[in-house]
């Protein structure tokens, strides 16, 4: 009885790990954090000017976003290799662009 290989049918693209689209997917990936809070005073003062929040009321939202962004990616530590994350960041990726399109 011989056993056939079956092509895996891949759901999404792929990179080599070695090549440019690679390094300028991870580039852009390592500055997402940095980016953030580079931007975390135009969203502290639109909180103040746009939503009439106290400077100490931003400041704890601020606060709270950097410090789930910190909680959430030391869980994703733990979490990676035990669940299937290429589909799990996907669905969140659609779930955050539906957030923004929402607001």
């Amino acid at each position: 009885m011989t056993t056939s290989a079956i092509p895996r049918i891949r759901r999404f693209p792929t990179a080599a790990p070695d090549g440019l689209v690679a390094a300028v997917l991870l580039s852009f990936l390592a500055t997402a954090g940095l980016f953030y809070v580079n931007i975390m005073a135009a969203l502290v003062s639109g909180l103040i000017d746009g939503l009439h929040f106290t400077e100490q009321q931003a400041g704890y939202v601020a606060s709270a976003n950097v410090y789930g962004a910190a909680v959430g990616a030391l869980a994703s530590v733990f979490f990676v290799r035990r669940i299937a994350w290429r589909p799990v960041a996907f669905a969140l990726l659609l779930a955050l662009i539906a957030a923004d399109v929402v607001s």
